[in-house]
């Protein structure tokens, strides 16, 4: 497989296109996905708009978790928008279903708070999120089956994230932010372009260590 590049992008409807795992979609403009046409992003797969344009008709941006343990989270920001009447909205809820209900969280910086809300509502761009495994289940009524050390499937479905997106932050707050976009973003232009508020170095949490034995 290889990248690929377009000046801008229409998928007809019926009709679709699949962007393959470490490939990457550059478009300068503008992309439009029309009626029952599926634009599909594979698991480590990438998006780059290089135009601030707004995206009409929906993607589907699939990502593998890191393999879990039961009680564990992952962290995820989602790089899809819908309105709730053309697109549907791309929640939390909807993200990992079988979740416990009340496993869905945003941090709340808020220096009389620092700390936890529960929220599994639409997902806001530039917002992280933590989202508990699911419970074993095999399969669930969805048709995920859920075995631990369990790597999580999941797929944001909705409209490419695309321009500016505000953060606020307001003195001495704690934030978990995510990245808005359906691609990585690099930590030196990340720091760069908010260096009137961010004074020191990013630390990255990444879920990378491989799950040892109970005891050990």
């Amino acid at each position: 497989g290889v990248d690929a590049n377009a000046n801008t992008l229409q998928v007809e409807a019926n009709a679709s296109l699949t962007i393959n795992s470490l490939r990457t979609l550059t478009v300068v403009d503008k992309i439009t996905v029309a009626g029952s046409g599926t634009l599909t992003f594979e698991n480590n797969a990438s998006l780059v708009q290089t135009t601030n344009v707004t995206n009409t008709g929906a993607i589907e941006y699939r990502r593998i978790s890191k393999p879990m343990k039961n009680f564990d989270y992952t962290y995820w920001s989602s790089p899809v928008w819908g309105d709730g009447i053309v697109v549907p909205k791309q929640t939390a809820k909807n993200l990992s279903p079988n979740t416990l209900a009340d496993k869905y969280f945003r941090f709340n910086g808020n220096v009389a708070v620092n700390d936890w809300d529960f929220y599994n509502g639409t997902m806001v761009p530039g917002v992280g999120y933590i989202i508990r495994t699911p419970k074993e289940g095999n399969p669930w009524p969805n048709g995920e089956i859920v075995s631990f050390p369990y790597s999580q499937p999941v797929a944001f479905k909705g409209v490419p994230n695309n321009g500016n997106y505000p953060f606020v932050v307001d003195p001495n707050e704690l934030n978990l932010v995510g990245n808005p976009y359906p691609s990585a973003i690099r930590a030196d232009d990340f720091i760069n372009a908010n260096s009137s508020i961010i004074y020191c170095a990013l630390y990255f949490w990444t879920h990378n260590t491989a799950i040892a034995p109970s005891g050990s």
